[in-house]
């Protein structure tokens, strides 16, 4: 295998974009090292293939990289992800966000959207897969949730439809006092969100009510 071969069959460095919420978005993002040839390579290829094996901790960015027209596919099962045709959110919240949130967000099996990507461009489907559910993200009110103490209530239903929700409760965190709330609703479960938030040391709780989601935020003491 020749130098530019071996460098070339290592997956993408992920680069953190430069500058403002996206940056700060990736920086913080949940690491997952490809160190497997099942996670990286179809059965039957080497070491030395571009090829991406499609699987739950796939990156957003790097499916639609490889396979830019399952773009509207990806979209029709998770529909709150059209907001990555926004060049800026496509290069922030697609490389922070795993398919594996994407099924969550859009509410449906993670081992059947894997399955649909996967035969769509010519992979065998890989069955049952045990990943996080919806269900692992709700739960009973903690003890620092305080309704009283809700400072900013921000509604993904309103404001700019191109901005992603976790873009407008990062921005709100900044100027966020001490033992303060963050209120977002949603449609949907905005699992790349709270995982971003956990990894920054943030406490969550997300309760569903009715069609909404409502998931609160707020500084460790």
């Amino acid at each position: 295998m020749t130098e530019a071969r071996l460098w070339h069959s290592f997956p993408p460095l992920n680069i953190a974009v430069v500058g403002g919420i996206p940056a700060l978005l990736h920086s913080f993002a949940p690491q997952t090292c490809h160190n497997s040839v099942t996670e990286r390579l179809p059965r039957g290829k080497t070491m030395s293939d571009d090829t991406l094996h499609i699987g739950p901790s796939t990156k957003v960015a790097e499916l639609l990289d490889a396979y830019p027209e399952l773009e509207e596919r990806l979209i029709a099962m998770a529909p709150p992800f059209k907001k990555l045709k926004n060049p800026v959110l496509r290069k922030s919240v697609a490389k922070v966000a795993t398919l594996q949130q994407a099924a969550i967000v859009g509410r449906v099996d993670v081992s059947s959207m894997i399955d649909q990507l996967r035969q769509a461009v010519g992979q065998a489907p890989i069955g049952a897969t045990t990943t996080p559910t919806e269900e692992d993200y709700l739960g009973t009110a903690p003890e620092w949730f305080d309704a009283s103490r809700i400072n900013t209530a921000i509604d993904d239903r309103t404001g700019d439809p191109d901005e992603m929700a976790i873009t407008r409760v990062s921005k709100a965190l900044k100027d966020l006092p001490d033992r303060q709330v963050i209120e977002l609703t949603t449609t949907f479960l905005p699992a790349p969100g709270i995982d971003v938030a956990r990894t920054r040391g943030l406490r969550t709780w997300t309760v569903q009510e009715g069609g909404l989601f409502k998931t609160y935020f707020s500084r460790s003491d």
